[in-house]
């Protein structure tokens, strides 16, 4: 809304005669310069014509909305990994599509660590307004001690005991924290054919969820997590496969598969 004011002497008339002005002050003015034609009659008749110029603009910056307060990736790659984020987006009083530029973008590469994703907003007027967010690529890997062979696979017959011993690596430090858990996932019947795996040679199936998580404890002398395995209490079947994921605080740092014989 514009706000604005005219005057007027005369020398016969007391009050002065006040003007009148097309449009009235508190007019909405769109962006830009408009003219305000004023004009004033006196006592006696006598008119004059006035105008003057007032120029609306912008300055309001976009505003925000479905910023990510942070995002956590993990990777089994020293080298980071490509993280994709949700494009924030940006409402303006004036402008009805404010562009939104994020750097890095969204796919880039992300390195090992914490990252900060800054954005801009820019409106039709040059108005901008910033955000930032915290990306973090957490590099696990887990390393299996024997009878875990080294192709990440093991057969072992029904009914018998696993041992499992992992030392686990988080961005490269060997992890004594935890806590270190097992997660089955039931693969189907053995063997399946090469084709059905995934691009990291995983197999499809459904995660057992009967079993839960399994925990291991921490073998200070050994520098290894470890635990027994009972392939009875997890319910393994004879001629099946299955996927054992060891997680680290619930990221998953890798895993083997199991094949069990009659």
């Amino acid at each position: 809304l514009g706000a604005w004011s005219a005057s007027a002497t005369d020398a016969e008339d007391n009050p002065d005669p006040a003007p009148a002005c097309d449009p009235v002050s508190g007019t909405l003015l769109r962006l830009g310069t408009t003219e305000i034609d004023c004009a004033v009659v006196d006592s006696g008749g006598m008119r004059a014509r006035g105008s003057f110029r007032v120029t609306v603009q912008d300055t309001r910056p976009p505003v925000y909305t479905d910023v990510p307060t942070s995002l956590d990736a993990v990777t089994s790659s020293a080298g980071g990994m490509a993280v994709k984020y949700p494009m924030p987006r940006a409402d303006d009083v004036v402008d009805a599509s404010p562009s939104v530029a994020c750097a890095p973008a969204s796919g880039s590469t992300f390195a090992v660590g914490t990252t900060t994703v800054r954005c801009t907003a820019t409106d039709g007027s040059g108005n901008v307004a910033r955000a930032a967010f915290p990306v973090t690529v957490t590099w696990l890997r887990a390393a299996f001690g024997p009878p875990i062979g080294a192709d990440g696979s093991v057969t072992i017959r029904s009914a018998r005991t696993l041992p499992v011993k992992i030392a686990v690596f988080r961005d490269g430090v060997a992890e004594r924290i935890g806590p270190v858990t097992l997660r089955l996932t039931d693969l189907g019947a053995c063997p399946a054919a090469p084709s059905t795996r995934d691009a990291r040679g995983r197999l499809p199936g459904r995660t057992v969820t009967a079993a839960g998580a399994l925990p291991l404890r921490f073998d200070a002398g050994a520098d290894r997590w470890i635990v027994e395995v009972v392939l009875a209490a997890w319910d393994m079947t004879p001629g099946g496969c299955y996927r054992v994921d060891a997680l680290d605080r619930g990221m998953v740092a890798g895993g083997f598969d199991i094949a069990v014989m009659p």
